[in-house]
């Protein structure tokens, strides 16, 4: 099985950033491997990436971190670096997905984009994902662990949560059990999460631009998804003003939705 292994963030500590401190949350920070499937049509291509769970008081966010690092360049980057040259170094930073989770207040936040110009939040009850406990206990990488089930937006969810570690939280929406999750994958594996480490670290919170996204009804920007993905990629390109030809062109002419293979399913 032919592996594709994301570009590591490190190779972007060069770039030197004017951050403004007051942007700047000390957070603890629970970094997770992902492997997923992100292609229906090649199931065979895995991609891998780090995300991180940061929390910060009672709020917690989840996201790929090289989305953050290739969102950092083009915030900040290097001050004498033009504009085309800081998208091209963005651009070699390729992340696995471009969401943001956002737990607060009982609710969780879903930040993500329909295109380049659309960008939009959705707001639902943390409760609202239920859960299936199981009483039996493991042990999974030296901590002693419970597994959960449930089924959310389209997917049958595993997790293997602890109670070494008392914060409610995880990867994605899987958070509200009594401990953080510490593995979680969907009955096709399509998605696998697995905490790697903690530690203490500093998130910008001009990088995660949380207003950025405005709240949408989630019926809404589900049916404005099912209309994205019955275009073909070809007709993504001509609305956004590029044209293609040749074998390419051909080789476009697919529906989005039968080859984005999205966490959330429609």
């Amino acid at each position: 099985m032919k592996k594709f292994i994301i570009l590591s963030i490190q190779f972007i500590c060069f770039c030197c950033w004017a951050q403004n401190t007051q942007d700047l949350k000390k957070t603890i920070r629970y970094e997770y491997e992902l492997t997923a499937k992100s292609s229906k049509d090649n199931l065979n291509n895995i991609n891998q990436t780090i995300c991180a769970l940061d929390i910060i008081e009672n709020t917690s966010m989840f996201y790929d971190m090289n989305q953050y690092e290739r969102k950092k360049i083009m915030l900040y980057g290097k001050s004498d670096l033009p504009r085309e040259d800081k998208s091209a170094l963005a651009l070699a930073i390729r992340p696995v997905f471009k969401w943001i989770v956002i737990s607060e207040d009982n609710k969780n936040k879903y930040l993500s984009s329909l295109d380049s110009k659309t960008k939009y939040m959705t707001i639902e009850p943390i409760d609202e994902i239920k859960w299936v406990i199981d009483p039996k206990t493991s042990n999974w990488n030296n901590y002693t662990v419970q597994k959960a089930t449930t089924t959310y937006a389209g997917r049958d969810w595993n997790v293997l949560f602890t109670q070494d570690i008392p914060v409610k939280s995880g990867p994605y929406k899987l958070n509200n059990l009594p401990g953080l999750v510490v593995k979680a994958w969907d009955s096709e594996e399509h998605y696998v999460f697995e905490l790697l480490n903690s530690k203490e670290a500093e998130l910008d919170l001009k990088v995660i631009a949380a207003d950025q996204y405005p709240e949408t009804d989630k019926k809404k920007i589900n049916k404005a998804i099912q209309i994205n993905n019955n275009k073909t990629i070809n007709q993504r390109f001509e609305e956004q003003g590029i044209t293609i030809g040749g074998e390419s062109k051909e080789r476009f002419n697919i529906k989005i939705g039968d080859v984005v293979n999205d966490i959330e399913r429609i």
